[in-house]
């Protein structure tokens, strides 16, 4: 009897650091949490480093004894698709005991693929902003989420000094308004704590700019929304520039979208909707007309953003696997295009679009090969001048993925993947629940809603790990409960009775215990109802 292979996921915020592991069934089998951290800013090697310790941390603790089949990494600051296969590189060539094949992508796109089955986007808003697509084809579009400095707008940040810049130019008489700044004043001193505004100064420009402590400015302007009209002008124009994300975006939407555009919405200024959602609307409703799209709904999270990753990396496996049966297609460079791009990298390892466009005029050679030589290059380049191969372990999985297209693919593997690609589905009734807009007009709706999978299982309160840990016990608690969870797992796991034996998750059903009640919140717009309730 075959063994079943594991999966796992990872949500990498900045904040926190999520781990999900499931089996090829869809059974959620285990979920942790550790520090978070942004990929952008400590690099590849440390992003690597600390997530192999995180996941040799965990099998340690829980005496697990086994490598994964996939493992997908949606990480904070993995916004480019050039480092981010630096980083898959790196894994498969120093960490490949851990898992057998990586896929990384932005922590925002997996949250799509954890909400929509094939394509749409999410918009979010909390101390930053940022609006991202995904399409059927896997492609990305972005919008926004440059920095407090150029991007963010709509989140916590800009609405905060926004507030801020206001009261500077309303005390130096730039601007005047028919009613008073004082309410804005006060709570703006009062809640950093100052005597006058000048010394705001100091907050904005000093050594110790936060960005976490500006942007705490705006839950008590929250607070202070209802009961003054300069407050709620800029939570007004909050929703507008939300609004504006949306716009900007959906002109790359599949066409299929068109009728109805799936908006996940995330963060924390939503808790603000009321205060927001009039500027938001103004701004899809004003659009309409121009962009053709007849309809908005609005979904809130409602399974772990790690499931996305881990559905990502399983379907681009499968893609990779496909692809690699096939013979790869070649360029064969004459003498003089060989000489011409070589003399190209030695001025520029990463040429620009504008730069490769000119070869491609140059050469008579496809703009898409010229892209494909720089990679390649680059990678040759790195073997023999800025990289020493070092074999860190020894060990290797049993099954192994050629990620270089060449060489036979285990069947066993290959079938595992596209059978978890199956079994990892959404039913469509529940992911997009619709409500009528006369019942509800935007207003949260309370129910009970769980992940499903195609087999039937769903993320229902079940049997846990060991029956010395009672049905009610959460994996979450691994960081404060790790004694007594080592001292349950020493004598009998259960993660590793299903690797050894197959039988062992039917007769114990196993999927993890997630929430059993979800709030979802859904707003419509379409060219016949438009409401602001």
């Amino acid at each position: 009897m075959k063994k079943p292979l594991i999966y796992a996921g990872i949500e990498g915020g900045a904040t926190t650091f999520q781990i999900m592991i499931i089996n090829e069934n869809g059974n959620i089998l285990g979920q942790w949490e550790k520090e978070g951290f942004n990929f952008a800013i400590i690099g590849i090697k440390k992003t690597a480093e600390r997530i192999a310790s995180y996941i040799e941390d965990i099998k340690k603790e829980n005496n697990l004894c086994f490598s994964f089949a996939a493992l997908g990494l949606g990480l904070a600051g993995a916004e480019d698709n050039e480092v981010n296969e630096e980083l898959v590189k790196y894994l498969t060539e120093n960490f490949s005991h851990i898992a057998n094949y990586f896929y990384v992508t932005s922590d925002s796109i997996i949250s799509i693929a954890s909400c929509f089955k094939e394509s749409g986007i999410v918009l979010i808003s909390g101390t930053g902003s940022s609006c991202r697509l995904l399409k059927k084809n896997g492609t990305i579009h972005f919008v926004g989420g440059w920095g407090h400095l150029i991007s963010d707008g709509g989140s916590a940040i800009w609405l905060s000094i926004k507030a801020i810049k206001l009261l500077f130019d309303l005390e130096d008489g730039l601007i005047e308004l028919p009613y008073s700044h004082e309410i804005l004043k006060k709570i703006i001193l009062n809640h950093f704590k100052l005597t006058n505004h000048v010394q705001l100064i100091d907050i904005i420009y000093g050594a110790n700019f936060s960005k976490a402590n500006i942007a705490s400015l705006c839950k008590v302007l929250a607070l202070n929304a209802p009961i003054d009209p300069l407050i709620e002008k800029i939570f007004f124009e909050c929703g507008e520039e939300l609004g504006k994300h949306i716009v900007a975006i959906v002109k790359h939407v599949d066409k299929e979208m068109i009728d109805n555009v799936p908006v996940l919405i995330v963060g924390s200024m939503f808790k603000s909707w009321n205060f927001i959602k009039k500027g938001f609307w103004s701004i899809i409703e004003n659009n309409q007309k121009t962009h053709g799209y007849k309809k908005i709904t609005l979904y809130q999270q409602n399974a772990s953003p790690a499931i996305g990753a881990i559905r990502l990396a399983t379907k681009n496996a499968v893609f990779k696997m496909d692809k690699g049966c096939k013979r790869r297609l070649r360029t064969n460079f004459t003498e003089t295009q060989s000489l011409y791009l070589e003399e190209a990298f030695l001025e520029s390892h990463y040429p620009d679009h504008a730069s490769k466009r000119a070869m491609s005029k140059n050469l008579q050679i496809p703009e898409d090969r010229i892209t494909v030589w720089f990679q390649n290059r680059r990678a040759k380049w790195r073997r023999i001048e800025c990289r020493e191969k070092t074999d860190r372990f020894t060990t290797k999985p049993n099954y192994q993925t050629n990620l270089s297209g060449e060489g036979t693919v285990p069947t066993i593997l290959k079938n595992s993947f596209k059978n978890l690609c199956s079994n990892i589905n959404f039913d469509n009734d529940m992911v997009r629940k619709k409500i009528s807009p006369n019942q509800y007009h935007g207003k949260i709706e309370e129910y009970n809603s769980y992940l499903t999978f195609t087999n039937g299982t769903s993320n229902e309160k079940c049997q846990s790990f060991s029956s010395s840990i009672n049905n009610n016990f959460n994996y979450q608690q691994f960081s404060t409960r790790g004694e007594e969870v080592s001292n349950c797992l020493n004598t009998r796991n259960s993660m590793n009775d299903i690797v050894n034996n197959p039988s062992f998750a039917i007769n114990n059903n196993m999927p993890y215990v997630m929430n059993t009640t979800s709030a979802r919140m859904i707003f419509n717009y379409d060219d016949k109802n438009c409401f602001f309730s």
